[in-house]
């Protein structure tokens, strides 16, 4: 299996040009529950068995998406994201604070 899978979400893309139904006008909670489901799909498919450890970089909106996926994947009792050892949250200009 890989040692290390770089994956760039979609699940926030238009699928067609139209900013007046973009995805990413309903909402962080919306867009980071998108997002959890795409990372939960990619995590879970055979190939990818070997993976024990996640990053997330987000930029902008996709820092708040992220942040609140990470909320979502999070499992209090073993501490892990999405079944995997939590490494880094890196964010770069997202507002957190409004």
């Amino acid at each position: 299996g890989p040692g290390a899978l770089v994956h760039s979400a979609t699940c926030n893309q238009a699928k067609i040009p139209n900013f007046i139904l973009h995805p990413t006008h309903d909402g962080v909670d919306k867009g980071g529950s998108r997002l959890a489901a795409e990372i939960r799909s990619i995590v879970s498919q055979p190939k990818n068995k070997s993976l024990h450890q996640i990053s997330i970089v987000g930029n902008s909106m996709g820092g708040l998406y992220a942040r609140y996926a990470l909320g979502l994947l999070f499992d209090k009792a073993t501490g892990l994201v999405a079944g995997m050892e939590p490494v880094c949250f890196i964010s770069t200009a997202s507002p957190h604070l409004g």
